[in-house]
């Protein structure tokens, strides 16, 4: 993981240490997949994903779960950088859509508003339609 030399800004994805100029120290870190993680925890029935560029990678390792279970997503997508394309933004989004979900806006009275095609760069809920 790169840490930036600030309180939020860190990744494990090194092109976006790279674009975002974190110039923090590198530290490793123990992961496991989504998919492994609930076999011995609860099922989460909704997860917040602000990654620094590493959505795609946790819906990739947990891709059984998300096909097979409804949790509610928000997410944070990256649209303003477009060498991130194969990294980040729809990538992570174009996964959860093959799996059902529908993407969603919040708008200012607090209500979700389906949102569909490219995102731009905002937070979005992602959600199965019942």
């Amino acid at each position: 993981m790169y840490l930036a030399n600030s309180s939020g800004p860190n990744t494990i994805i090194d092109f976006v240490a790279r674009v975002r100029n974190y110039d923090g120290q590198k530290i490793k870190v123990r992961t496991i997949k989504l998919d492994d993680y609930i076999k011995n925890h609860n099922k989460p029935t909704v997860i917040k994903m602000d990654i620094e560029g590493a959505e795609k990678m946790v819906i990739e390792g947990g891709s059984d779960f998300f096909k097979n279970h409804s949790p509610t997503i928000a997410m944070e997508v990256w649209n303003d950088v477009k060498e991130m394309d194969k990294y980040i933004p729809m990538g992570a989004v174009d996964m959860l859509r093959g799996f059902g979900y529908e993407s969603y806006s919040i708008d200012q009275e607090g209500e979700l508003k389906r949102v569909n095609g490219e995102l731009s760069s905002d937070n979005y809920i992602f959600k199965k339609p019942v």
